[in-house]
């Protein structure tokens, strides 16, 4: 992986301009990150000298070239040119191996979505990778129905967000503890 720094020029904006430029950011951030240009699923906005900076993790350094960008991050960055007279540069900070220590499992986690580690230790909330838990599975040979249930969880997140299917209904299936696919 490479460390990579997003630097976005700042004009001077008024607040409220300022937010929908944030808005921007965020929107082109979640489009890198869908397309796996980044893996830093919640990067934070830096504001320094003018300029907003996002530090973010991403596959290989080639992956923030314009030339491996599809539609929706063209749309996006073009979107923050033309309506804010701002763009994007970025530039490599550093190779980053894996170096991350995972805290140790002591038996209790919380299984949360939104993350690309989707449990949580109960004792510091830091993330667990699911091989540090034991096997959770049918067949106790893994961690099939945990991975399974996040994308899932995604999937139905995702096609309620869309407003196309019964709200009441997705709205069940996502928060009650005691729909089926919850149990």
């Amino acid at each position: 992986m490479t460390a990579i720094e997003l630097i976005f020029s700042r004009p001077q904006l008024a607040a409220e301009e300022l937010a929908n430029l944030e808005d921007s950011i965020y929107g082109l951030l979640d489009e890198l990150y869908r397309n796996e240009h980044i893996l830093t699923d919640d990067p934070v906005l830096i504001y320094d000298d003018g300029q907003v900076k996002v530090y973010v993790n991403c596959p290989f350094v080639s992956s923030m070239e314009a030339t491996s960008f599809g539609g929706m991050v063209l749309r996006h960055l073009n979107r923050l040119k033309t309506e804010y007279n701002v763009e994007m540069h970025h530039r490599v900070v550093g190779k980053n191996p894996f170096t991350w220590q995972p805290p140790e499992f002591k038996g209790h986690s919380l299984l949360l979505w939104g993350s690309y580690l989707p449990l949580r230790s109960m004792q510091t909330f830091d993330y667990l990778p699911l091989y540090l838990i034991p096997p959770t599975d049918a067949d106790n040979e893994g961690h099939g129905d945990i991975y399974f249930w996040k994308k899932d969880f995604e999937q139905l997140y995702s096609l309620w967000m869309r407003g196309k299917v019964d709200e009441s209904r997705f709205d069940y299936y996502l928060s009650s503890p005691d729909s089926d696919f919850n149990k």
